[in-house]
């Protein structure tokens, strides 16, 4: 119990303060790399060159590792309960899931013919 308070202080609260702060604001080159610089104190690590969108959800972000030069697109969602870690340069967005996943097909055919 003490623990989860202690979390909910170091990580969760601060982060939350932050994104109240700063979802307000149009998101633009200023603002998107303001709020990286705000919020990375809270994630396990993170490389340069972190920008955030508004209104991106945190699930245990003392479990989130960030590269150098990512970009997280405004109504993401990141868990970092089992550990999450995006290496470098990427761009993250929210229509990704409509999209198929690359050799997604040729493993589901690889293991029916096992």
């Amino acid at each position: 119990m003490v623990e989860q308070i202690k979390i909910q202080l170091r990580y969760i609260l601060p982060l939350w303060f932050v994104q109240l702060l700063t979802n307000w604001l149009p998101d633009n080159r200023l603002t998107i790399g303001l709020r990286g610089f705000l919020i990375r104190p809270f994630l396990k690590s993170c490389g340069k060159n972190l920008q955030i969108a508004k209104n991106v959800t945190f699930l245990n972000p003392f479990g989130i590792h960030f590269g150098n030069d990512i970009y997280i697109a405004t109504g993401c969602w990141l868990d970092g309960i089992g550990g999450l870690t995006i290496e470098d340069e990427v761009e993250r967005t929210t229509d990704l899931w409509d999209r198929p996943l690359v050799g997604f097909e040729e493993a589901a055919e690889e293991e029916g013919a096992e």
